[in-house]
């Protein structure tokens, strides 16, 4: 279940004191809030590391990824604007549990390396994107409403992947995705269109109930 955020009691909090709490390396802990503003991690000038990837049709392509070393947690909150987190090193917990995320939220080509990452509850209303996301243990997405497109494209989870209870309200895309602990869709609900495609499970897959 997602929460509702009262507008009239909730403090607001501009993105820009969060991003600035991040470019620190300080926690980031907040709950009950609205975030106004973009969370856009290519605003900052955090710690960066070259890293380069081999595509047999490209051959090295060299990409600049964003280190965060501020544990990140967000929970029964809205998020106005856009979230904009691709090809970030994230080195703490992240923790987003019953959170609305409004518009967009770009998580491409991150990693997650600390040890939870939740989204339990959350609310996607824009375009979900963990395209190229790599979890290096688990991740709970369990109760998830995505409204709008979810895309799990070759997602790496070195964990579990629960998304029990999920509901996908617009088309789910797991193509290439691999999972090496339990894949968990027990309960979900596939509003449209789902896809599979070359999608590894190392352990148990478990699709009871949809």
């Amino acid at each position: 279940m997602s929460v509702d955020v009262d507008s009239n009691q909730s403090t607001i909090i501009p993105a820009c004191e969060i991003l600035d709490k991040i470019e620190r390396g300080d926690p980031v802990e907040y709950e009950g809030v609205i975030v106004e503003g973009d969370l856009d991690l290519s605003k900052l000038i955090p710690p960066k590391v070259h890293v380069e990837y081999k595509i047999e049709e490209l051959g090295p392509i060299e990409k600049t990824k964003q280190i965060v070393r501020s544990p990140i947690t967000i929970k029964n909150s809205e998020i106005r604007g856009g979230v904009k987190f691709s090809n970030a090193i994230l080195e703490e917990n992240v923790n987003f549990e019953g959170t609305n995320f409004e518009r967009d939220a770009e998580f491409e080509g991150s990693q997650f390396e600390g040890d939870y990452s939740s989204f339990r509850f959350t609310q996607f209303n824009g375009y979900a994107n963990f395209r190229d996301t790599e979890f290096i243990k688990s991740a709970d997405f369990r109760e998830v409403q995505f409204k709008s497109p979810a895309d799990f494209r070759k997602a790496r989870f070195g964990g579990s992947a629960d998304f029990g209870g999920t509901q996908f309200g617009g088309i789910a895309d797991f193509a290439g995705m691999e999972v090496k602990g339990d894949a968990i869709f027990q309960g979900s609900n596939f509003g449209r269109y789902a896809d599979f495609k070359d999608t590894e499970f190392i352990e148990a897959a478990d699709f009871r109930g949809v």
